[in-house]
């Protein structure tokens, strides 16, 4: 679904592989955190719901402004959302928490979400992924 996704906005391969190492680390740490401690699933699930808002306000953006666009200018607007989440989000959202700054985690945090549909980079990824549940 990650690869798929990107694939959506005619992503690269330089940004399928960025995808791919920021998921597998955020999920590691999500799996470490969790098993020392069970009460970090509730301030992940509510870091979650975080991303979740700031992509929102991007992606709602996005749907507007494209409404009646070509495919090729979803497209567009797809890849720099997913960009955004590279190299913007883990400087404008604020961190999990004041001891853990990694911008791999909120990097990859949104990969996690994009698998799990919970967000996406196309306007009209929802449609577009359905047989894919």
């Amino acid at each position: 679904m990650l690869v798929r996704q990107i694939n959506l906005v005619k992503g690269s391969k330089t940004d399928v592989s960025k995808a791919t190492r920021e998921e597998w680390r955020a999920r590691s740490q999500r799996a470490k955190w969790s098993t020392r401690n069970p009460a970090m699933t509730a301030m992940i699930a509510l870091y979650d719901n975080l991303l979740r808002e700031e992509w929102g306000d991007r992606h709602c953006q996005i749907i507007e402004d494209t409404s009646t666009a070509p495919d090729h200018i979803k497209e567009l607007k797809g890849l720099e959302l997913l960009r955004w989440s590279h190299d913007l989000a883990p400087k404008n959202i604020r961190p999990i928490s004041k001891e853990w700054t990694a911008d791999y985690y909120v990097r990859g945090s949104f990969q996690i979400l994009s698998i799990e549909r919970q967000v996406g980079w196309h306007p009209d990824y929802v449609c577009l992924t359905e047989d894919n549940q």
